[in-house]
């Protein structure tokens, strides 16, 4: 009986283990396509901007310079 009840509890251990995994892993995809999604949007104000050819790589955050973000900022 004891065997049994451990190997229970050692079960459902690992499930919510793989459970939290999960939700984990989603919470970091809905936040990478949030991120995809906020570029595009940047992306696509630049272009109608018209300075800004098809495929403009963003510099990330922590390059721009306080002009660049204020550039941004005023779109």
């Amino acid at each position: 009986i004891t065997m049994g009840t451990s190997s229970e509890s050692l079960q459902g251990e690992a499930l919510s283990t793989v459970d939290s995994l999960c939700k984990k892993l989603q919470e970091e995809k809905e936040e990478k396509r949030m991120l995809i999604e906020q570029n595009k949007h940047l992306l696509q104000a630049l272009k109608n901007m018209g300075n800004a050819p098809p495929m403009t790589v963003i510099d990330p955050p922590e390059v721009l310079s306080q002009e660049k973000i204020n550039e941004y900022a005023k779109i």
